[in-house]
């Protein structure tokens, strides 16, 4: 079955309009432009649309996030730009130590370590500052599990935006970032919360330079090689922090 070039935008502008969906509401869309589309006419869709986005080094991925076990589709832009223009620079950096603080948990959804999770509790009470003090030069916490430094160590700026961040703006903070789908609830574990799919989309190079347990590592580079996501990241020999949004966004 031929896909008309019209296909191809109006699918890629509906996803552009909302950024982020789950497969089945892709595929519906899809078989609403195109009657009778099937799966295989889905994933050509998918490869012609990559195709024509390779020159603006922009892809359409889909990853199946390991928490929920659903199938999302999204359009990447730049992994750091999302988050950067929408959260304030304080709320940017507890969503940093929230991701850290959950990924590198021992607290694991249904004993599955590919969904480690924490409380809301233990999110909403984090010390800030002792969180923003072990990402400084010299702190055994500074660099990654490749050794690299991180490229963007905390600013007196930043301590005193995270010592003001009160409970009442992380209650706040938390709640949207599940709403965005940075975030998701924890299955069967009342006010627990686990990353989101748009996190493994977005920030799959920060997420491997954490210091994962073995099983969660490996689970997770499963997770994003099958999204093309690990594996165009560790090809590059890159390593991305969510850091670096204090660089490349930051205001003085």
């Amino acid at each position: 079955m031929s896909l008309h070039p019209l296909h191809r935008a109006a699918f890629l502008q509906a996803l552009m309009a909302d950024s982020f969906m789950t497969e089945d509401q892709a595929k519906k869309l899809l078989r609403k432009m195109k009657e009778g589309a099937n799966d295989d006419v889905y994933h050509q869709l998918l490869v012609e649309v990559n195709n024509s986005l390779a020159f603006a080094h922009l892809q359409v991925r889909t990853v199946l996030n390991p928490v929920d076990r659903i199938r999302y589709v999204e359009q990447t832009a730049d992994e750091l730009s999302k988050v950067a223009t929408q959260y304030k620079i304080e709320e940017r950096n507890y969503f940093k130590h929230v991701v850290e603080h959950i990924a590198t948990s021992s607290n694991y959804v249904a004993d599955q370590p590919s969904a480690p999770c924490a409380s809301e509790r233990e999110l909403h009470n984090m010390d800030l500052s002792a969180a923003a003090l072990a990402t400084q030069p010299g702190s055994p916490h500074a660099a990654g599990p490749s050794g690299s430094q991180n490229p963007c160590s905390p600013t007196a700026a930043t301590t005193t935006r995270l010592n003001r961040f009160s409970k009442a703006d992380r209650v706040e903070t938390l709640k949207r970032l599940i709403a965005d789908n940075w975030l998701a609830p924890a299955a069967n574990q009342p006010h627990h919360v686990c990353l989101g799919a748009r996190t493994f989309l977005e920030l799959s190079e920060f997420l491997l330079s954490l210091e994962l347990s073995q099983e969660t590592r490996n689970a997770w580079q499963q997770v994003l090689l099958e999204a093309g996501v690990w594996e165009s990241a560790s090809s590059a020999g890159t390593t991305v922090s969510l850091s670096d949004l204090q660089m490349k966004y930051s205001t003085a």
